[in-house]
């Protein structure tokens, strides 16, 4: 498992978290917990050691698609992170995108059973 990020001397910027109306897809990820994530920006305004830890996302670029994920975004003997449903952006203009959040996690049994 990687080591944790050093998040010291990094700034982050505070999202809005946007839920899916149809319930908590996120199997208990943060975003069915809080309001605000933390996106890790060169033009952020907060520092990034100040604000809780399991709050701090980075963007990640896959298939084309920009997406956010937890600076730990690894957990053992859990399959993910993966998209639950729910949303992030800001009013601010220096955010100029609608991320989707990555933070739901499965178990290997839970993801071969819902896997088709």
């Amino acid at each position: 498992m990687p080591d944790k990020t050093d998040l010291k001397g990094l700034k982050v910027m505070p999202l809005d978290v946007y839920r899916d109306g149809n319930g908590d897809c996120t199997n208990g990820g943060i975003t069915s917990r809080v309001k605000t994530l933390y996106l890790i920006h060169s033009k952020g305004f907060l520092d990034a050691d100040e604000v809780p830890r399991e709050q701090v996302f980075v963007e990640q670029t896959l298939g084309g698609e920009v997406s956010l994920v937890s600076v730990d975004k690894y957990r053992a003997n859990l399959c993910g992170p993966m998209f639950g449903g729910n949303l992030a952006t800001s009013s601010d203009s220096r955010v100029r995108k609608i991320y989707r959040v990555h933070d739901r996690y499965e178990s290997a049994e839970l993801n071969a059973l819902l896997s088709v």
